[in-house]
């Protein structure tokens, strides 16, 4: 089969690199495999971009002006939705990584229109990375929602090695996760382990650069490969995850295949593998204290960080699904026979000059929001410049989006 998965960009997420890990998987079954990406590449990349493990990486413009037929193309982020019928394929298919609708909060409540409009295809055939997830998105979606979860790689954890020395302190404790998204509560983390500094020692991976110059971990990663992410993990004790929404967690997973524990905020899905007092502390951030309880339990109850590690342990056997691609297989190699779909279709021909219209729309409107962020963000900054000499003062921008 010849397969694209369609990418937003090359690199920088950790649902990025699990596309990758299977299409590798998929690739050394004989498979054809490229990750095509919605931006630009640069020109010394025009002819593709090696990926390793028979993987190579194309812009969606490269491969739409080829008229290049595929098996399937899958949209693996709600913005490439909007990409699919660029690429002429027998099957289209939508592969939801997570919560999506939920990454905009607050201020950024209009993009969840445009987040759900791409579950209403009835084209598309559907598949999500958990039972939580589908749950969620089956009010929203045209068609059956199947369900193929996230796994780790358990031969690369059970080998890797420590990538730090043995710490000096009672624990070694790993915040995880990119500072410049709000909902993911890096800095959250890392102000609570200031408490205990003189017990714990604290280790930041960031995928966006350090985040915060009020803190200063002991160690600090970014944009590690995923060995040696495994690495890193291997020479840590607990990992504190207290993202607002997750879809699988898979940094949390990965922790407990590398022989680690969790303290973890009870996201929808956490249900999937995590268990509290079992393998991991669950705690709400909603209850006041509830973290600062859950890290002096571990450093205070004798036995409890060795038992829920012991517990991960034995969690992680059954998270190894990564290690047999056979699951992608059995969906993509009997597709929903209800969901018609060819290259030629009369749908895709009638639909395309409309799509390219609204996704025109969509990127101009995305321009406009983002230049209101960007203006918000300096009013604020004005007000907390000139609060010092006005005393008290509110200068207010009202943003209104109607759909």
């Amino acid at each position: 089969m010849h397969l694209a998965f369609v990418v937003p960009k090359l690199g920088g997420s950790g649902g990025y690199q699990v596309l990758l890990q299977r299409a590798r998987d998929l690739a050394k079954l004989g498979h054809q495999l490229e990750i095509v990406i919605s931006e630009k590449l640069p020109p010394a990349f025009q002819e593709g971009v090696d990926l390793g493990g028979g993987v190579f990486a194309f812009s969606i413009q490269d491969r739409a002006e080829k008229s290049i037929t595929y098996d399937w193309v899958i949209a693996t982020w709600w913005e490439t939705a909007f990409d699919l019928l660029r690429l002429r394929s027998h099957h289209w298919g939508y592969y939801v990584q997570g919560f999506e609708f939920d990454f905009y909060v607050r201020d950024q409540q209009w993009w969840r229109p445009f987040v759900e409009s791409t579950y209403r295809d009835s084209h598309l055939h559907f598949w999500c990375v958990s039972e939580a997830l589908k749950s969620q998105l089956t009010p929203l979606c045209k068609n059956p929602l199947g369900v193929v979860r996230n796994g780790v790689s358990l031969q690369e954890c059970r080998t890797a090695v420590a990538r730090l020395p043995e710490s000096k302190k009672r624990m070694r404790v790993l915040v995880e996760g990119p500072g410049g998204l709000a909902f993911k509560n890096v800095r959250l983390a890392l102000s609570v382990l200031e408490s205990y500094r003189d017990q714990v020692e604290v280790v930041l991976l960031s995928s966006d650069g350090q985040p915060f110059s009020e803190f200063k971990p002991d160690h600090f990663f970014s944009q590690l490969a995923p060995k040696q992410v495994f690495e890193l993990m291997k020479s840590c004790d607990c990992i504190l995850k207290l993202s607002e929404t997750e879809s699988f967690a898979l940094p949390v997973a990965e922790m407990f295949a590398c022989g680690g524990t969790a303290v973890v905020h009870r996201f929808a899905g956490c249900e999937e593998y995590m268990r509290d007092e079992k393998n991991a502390l669950l705690v709400d951030l909603r209850e006041k204290g509830s973290v600062h309880r859950a890290m002096e339990r571990l450093l205070d109850e004798p036995g409890l960080l060795e038992r829920l590690k012991a517990g991960a342990r034995q969690t992680a056997e059954g998270l190894g699904w990564a290690e047999n691609p056979s699951t992608w297989l059995s969906v993509l190699e009997s597709p929903n026979k209800s969901i018609t779909q060819s290259p030629d279709a009369q749908w895709g021909r009638d639909a395309l000059p409309e799509l390219k219209r609204q996704e025109q729309a969509f990127r101009e409107l995305k321009k406009i929001l983002i230049h209101a962020d960007y203006l918000t963000t300096r009013v604020e900054e004005l007000e907390k410049a000139f609060r010092w000499r006005l005393g008290p003062v509110r200068i207010g921008v009202k943003k209104q989006i109607y759909f």
